[in-house]
Formats: C-alpha cells, sequence, structure tokens
C-alpha cells in the first residue's frame, strides 16, 4: 500500500504538523509525495532528501497543487532533468526554499527556465548539479523575481559574465551568492558580479582564483 493510504482516520490527530523529515527513506515514486501533502494540509516544509525520487511525470502533476509547502529539499535524489523543476513550480506556487543539490541538472535551458512559475522563491540551492555555463545554465534563472540566496557550490563554472545588452533585471532580488568549489579562475568574473545591485554576500572558497592568495 501506498503511504497514507487508508489511514485517514490515524492520521487525523496530525493534520496540525507543518514540518515532516522523511530524509534517507526508500520513497521513489511521486505519488507518495502527493499523497503525503494530501494528507497533511497544514504541511508547509517537507525533506525527501536521499530518497529514490525520480522525475516528475508530467500526467501526474495535472490538477496537483501543493500550495501549502513553502520548503522542500530534494538534496541527493535521482532528479536528473531540469522539466521536473519546471513542474514542481507550477504545483508548489508558494515555495520558497528548494534544495535540490547533488542532482543532475545539466539539461537546464532558457526555454524550459522561461515558464518557471517560482515566484517567491528566495533560496535555491544547486550545488554539485553538473551546471559548466554561468550563461547557459545560471542565466536562465536570473529572472527570478525574489530569489536572495543561491547556492552553486562545487559546479565546475569557469567563468561569469552578462550580456552587455542586459536590462538590469538579472538577479534583482539577489543577496548572497555561494561559488566554494567552483572553477572560476579570474578576477574579471568576481568584477563583474558588480552588476548584482542587492548582492551583498559573496563566498569563493576552494576556487582556482583563492587558491593562490597568500602564496609566495
Amino acid at each position: 500500500s501506498r503511504p497514507c493510504d487508508g489511514g485517514s482516520e490515524e492520521l487525523r490527530e496530525f493534520n496540525h504538523l507543518k514540518c515532516i523529515d522523511l530524509a534517507g527513506n526508500l520513497l521513489s515514486d511521486w505519488k507518495d509525495v502527493v499523497a503525503i501533502t494530501k494528507s497533511f494540509p497544514s504541511l508547509q516544509s517537507l525533506s525527501l532528501a536521499s530518497n529514490r525520487i525520480n522525475d516528475v511525470n508530467p500526467n501526474l502533476m495535472i490538477g496537483t497543487s501543493m500550495e501549502c509547502l513553502t520548503t522542500l529539499n530534494l538534496n541527493s535524489t535521482n532528479i536528473c532533468s531540469f522539466q521536473t523543476l519546471r513542474l514542481l513550480g507550477e504545483a508548489i506556487p508558494n515555495l520558497e526554499e528548494l534544495c535540490v543539490a547533488h542532482c543532475d541538472l545539466s539539461d537546464i535551458d532558457a526555454e524550459a527556465s522561461a515558464t518557471m512559475s517560482f515566484n517567491n522563491l528566495e533560496l535555491l540551492d544547486m550545488s554539485d548539479c553538473q551546471l559548466t555555463s554561468w550563461g547557459e545554465h545560471i542565466m536562465p534563472l536570473s529572472r527570478l523575481p525574489k530569489l536572495e540566496s543561491f547556492v552553486l557550490n562545487d559546479n565546475p563554472i569557469e567563468s561569469i559574465s552578462f550580456q552587455e545588452t542586459a536590462d538590469g533585471l538579472d538577479f534583482v532580488a539577489l543577496a548572497s551568492l555561494q561559488l566554494a568549489g567552483t572553477s572560476i579562475h579570474s578576477w574579471k568574473s568576481v568584477d563583474e558580479l558588480d552588476k548584482l545591485p542587492a548582492l551583498r554576500s559573496l563566498r569563493l572558497r576552494n576556487t582556482p582564483l583563492t587558491s593562490s592568495l597568500g602564496v609566495g
């Protein structure tokens, strides 16, 4: 049987739960996840980290809404397509924090991200997601209107640049950017970040650029 099947009476006393941590279990099917969110109507935070969760079937998400959910942790799952994030954005419109570290999301493109519905997303952790290009993999996310904290640690990104024709609407709310463990090797890339008007915090340790500091 699926989680929460046939146990509505027993679960009723837990309807008030706002946070559930299911990390490190054997969940693999999004049908189970949807069933869990329906069984706990007050649920705001859900961790599915280190489960065998695969990519979302688009047909499953038709008519599915998880409006109460504001925090979702999918770190170290089997998600391997950015399409899943797009579908989750439609089903979870009020999501504020999303963690998808250690998932291969290298298929991200501008077309897919243009239809994202994460209009309330404030924190996005995409550490170690096999992202290699600032222009192809990161800039498609630049129009998330409320994104304040972006974690990109341990991605092999070598350089950062913005188009000269930029309209000033890229990452307008971004205050914190983490690039530790990336392949950034030039101060020119760091200078480019001056174009982010709200940026206040930058983490850049364990990169080729910083590894030579203090040597000599």
